[in-house]
């Protein structure tokens, strides 16, 4: 158990996969801003990510969709999980999908966007 204790005081006393650190998010995001803004009813080369935790894929008014994710609206609702699964691999996640970003490898980078998502994205 101490082993254990002293490996998290090294990764700065929680697991890589804990909770995010918005801060840190808020660089990792600097990636998105080329496609992506955070003002509502503002698009850009994708669509405005203003209150999207909670709102389903492809519903965004005024955005025009690849038909992938305008299907995918019936079916995924952006969530922790769904972020972190887009987040990795957005081809994956939902294919035909016109995003051109191949996706966050780090656990801890992608946990730490969302995080900022939840702060920034209301």
């Amino acid at each position: 158990m101490a082993v254990l204790l002293g490996i998290a005081v090294l990764l700065g006393s929680r697991p890589v996969d804990a909770a995010g650190d918005p801060a840190h998010g808020e660089k990792v995001f600097q990636r998105c801003k080329a496609c992506h803004t955070l003002e509502a009813g503002t698009n850009k080369i994708g669509p405005s990510l203003a209150g999207l935790i909670g709102r389903k894929a492809g519903s965004v008014e005024g955005f025009k969709y690849s038909e992938a994710l305008a299907s995918a609206r019936d079916t995924v609702v952006w969530n922790d999980q769904s972020l972190d699964a887009w987040l990795t691999n957005p081809k994956k996640f939902i294919p035909g999908n016109r995003m051109a970003f191949p996706g966050l490898p780090n656990a801890q980078d992608r946990a730490d966007v969302i995080a900022y998502l939840h702060q920034a994205a209301k």
